[in-house]
């Protein structure tokens, strides 16, 4: 086997890349205004979160984000919620 046709050979045997997630989720912890924030609208192709968080609103020097596959916030209430419904129901 040539070269070009050992190098066409590995790159079909390559796994597909992995596919982006269809929706993913921003939350923003703001310092300014004290509030936690929620965003799903960001492109990532085209835009950095950067410059989203920015075209929001948000000072990047007074806020922490993280991004997510899952828009579920989870909180030390909810989880006490869960648990008292569990014993409850036995």
């Amino acid at each position: 086997m040539n070269k070009e046709k050992k190098e066409l050979y590995e790159l079909a045997m390559m796994p597909p890349p992995m596919a982006r997630p269809n929706k993913i989720y921003i939350f923003v912890l703001d310092f300014t205004d004290g509030k936690a924030y929620r965003y799903s609208g960001w492109d990532a192709d085209n835009q950095t979160i950067e410059d989203f968080l920015i075209d929001k609103g948000h000072s990047l020097s007074n806020c922490e984000y993280m991004t997510t596959k899952s828009g579920a916030l989870r909180t030390p209430e909810s989880d006490e919620t869960k648990i008292q419904n569990h014993i409850f129901r036995k």
